[in-house]
């Protein structure tokens, strides 16, 4: 695929999955349709096969049932697309032990995707869980002085 069908591809699919509006089964459905069996999700804490990606983010959409995404930056080179991304959404259900806020939240993250015959193969991501955390109210915000 050439660098522009790779870029297109992933704007697809933030579309599409910002279309699904939280319907679970059709964001599973679109990480089949856009992901490769073997895909492998990298990150800071340890790589995730496609099983565990979809694990992942069964709960994220449970937990943020109206999370749309942004693309507020897109490269793409070679084999790779790198996206910097925006998730805006309310917290809803519990999320890493904690109890749902009704909070609106925004989390950012960037991601280095690399794509082969059409689909997803890896995922290099990294995102802002600490600045989400205090969101949340989770932890205190280190940065705000009292």
């Amino acid at each position: 695929m050439s660098v522009k069908e790779n870029k297109d591809l992933m704007l697809r699919y933030v579309k599409e999955g910002n279309a699904a509006k939280g319907d679970v089964t059709k964001l599973l459905a679109l990480v089949d349709k856009y992901f490769d069996p073997k895909f492998v999700f990298h990150l800071p804490t340890g790589d995730l096969s496609l099983k565990q990606t979809k694990q992942v983010a069964t709960s994220i959409y449970k937990s943020f049932p109206d999370a749309n995404f942004t693309i507020d930056d897109i490269i793409a080179t070679g084999d790779k697309v790198i996206a910097r991304a925006t998730m805006r959404a309310t917290h809803k259900g519990e999320y890493l032990g904690v109890d749902p806020t009704e909070k609106k939240i925004k989390l950012v993250g960037i991601s280095i995707d690399r794509i082969a015959r059409g689909k997803i193969v890896e995922r290099w991501y990294v995102n802002d869980i600490f600045g989400l955390m205090i969101q949340l109210g989770a932890i205190p915000n280190p940065f705000v002085q009292k």
